[in-house]
């Protein structure tokens, strides 16, 4: 499933490493290098997921997050992950209690990454396949003159 994937890193290498992977999985990746940065993007264009940097200097993860579902921006509802090497702080269950949908311990590995997307985005990926779905049968019904499926 092709998704639309904001990723959100201070650290170039880290955005390049998990911009290839979504890029690898069929997904298109958006990357920001800032909590301000991220939250422009995220005020102009719908995502499906978020990748958030826990520790970042001028705005943390959990700032932008909190943010971004307080906005009237698209992405009010739009799953986030925490994504860190901070292990010690906090059990990983504890990000979700901050409002985070998953967490990632850097260094991420690859097979953790796919299934954390799968698991955040399976309502959205649903509901892409709902719309696309309604959208064929509304354009088969006009190609059959709007007849009414028995």
């Amino acid at each position: 499933m092709d998704l639309r994937i904001l990723i959100v890193d201070d650290e170039p290498a880290n955005r390049q490493v998990l911009e290839q992977a979504l890029t690898a999985f069929g997904h298109r990746a958006a990357v920001a290098e800032d909590g301000p940065v991220a939250l422009e993007l995220l005020a102009r264009s719908r995502f499906d997921a978020v990748l958030l940097d826990l520790h970042m200097p001028l705005m943390s993860g959990l700032e932008v997050l909190r943010r971004f579902r307080a906005a009237r921006g698209p992405n009010r509802e739009t799953p986030a992950a925490c994504v860190t090497a901070d292990v010690l702080t906090r059990r990983p269950d504890a990000y979700l209690d901050l409002g985070f949908q998953a967490f990632l311990a850097k260094p991420v590995q690859i097979a953790k990454l796919a299934a954390v997307i799968d698991k955040i985005t399976a309502s959205s990926i649903a509901e892409q396949r709902r719309l696309r779905t309604a959208a064929k049968l509304t354009a088969l019904q006009r190609r059959m003159g709007a007849l009414p499926l028995a």
